[in-house]
């Protein structure tokens, strides 16, 4: 009934027939090298590395192939904390509308990188991109093929962006007469009637400057 403590209480002793085993460094190294990151140090590292906070890092990591998908897009595009905006927003949103475990996520960096870049680079604005993700995200399809086939790039023809805001203007004159009293207000609404008129389309930052050449012109 007593009990064992020491090595000794156990009656241990060395095995006779076994020789002594020395263990090379180099094979130790090569072991530590192949085991993988553990979560712990990836959140770590994704906030020194990425510039990201900690509850997005942790978000990221909480499924190897979420994190991979992460870290590969990120390394593509170079824009980690766009694409970690992505997932964390409109992805997390979609797995959860959808009951989708991260782990059954389909989409290929490349195309998460492609749809990326085409938001930085002004090609589609991001309501549209909200539409061109959800079919990267759910079917890993090509956001250059999407957008090409459903005719979703921006409207950045100068002309025809004028004719839609002088119709706009001319259908809003108490929203002209309030932006001229000083409602600066007036003039978001004037920039929401004519994206609306281009279908979500048109490039925000040139119809903004559209709107406001009209506006102070008519001073």
């Amino acid at each position: 009934m007593r009990s064992k403590e020491e090595e000794q209480d156990y009656r241990y002793f060395t095995e006779p027939d076994l020789v002594p085993t020395e263990i090379a460094e180099e094979w130790i190294e090569q072991i530590k090298a192949a085991m993988p990151e553990f979560r712990d140090q990836k959140i770590i590292r994704y906030q020194k590395e990425y510039d990201l906070p900690e509850y997005d890092a942790r978000v990221l990591t909480s499924s190897k192939k979420m994190a991979d998908l992460f870290e590969k897009t990120a390394d593509l595009c170079k824009k980690p904390k766009d694409v970690s905006n992505w997932i964390m927003v409109e992805g997390m949103r979609i797995l959860n509308e959808k009951g989708i475990e991260p782990d059954d996520i389909i989409t290929q960096p490349d195309k998460l990188s492609k749809l990326v870049l085409m938001v930085e680079q002004g090609k589609i604005n991001r309501t549209v991109a909200k539409e061109v993700f959800k079919k990267v995200f759910l079917e890993n399809a090509d956001p250059e093929d999407y957008v090409k086939e459903h005719n979703l790039g921006l409207i950045s023809d100068e002309y025809m962006l004028r004719s839609l805001a002088e119709t706009v203007l001319n259908e809003n004159p108490r929203s002209v007469s309030d932006y001229k009293k000083g409602k600066t207000k007036a003039l978001g609404f004037l920039v929401g009637q004519t994206m609306k008129a281009a279908k979500g389309k048109a490039d925000p930052v040139l119809v903004n400057k559209i709107i406001k050449e009209f506006l102070d012109r008519q001073h």
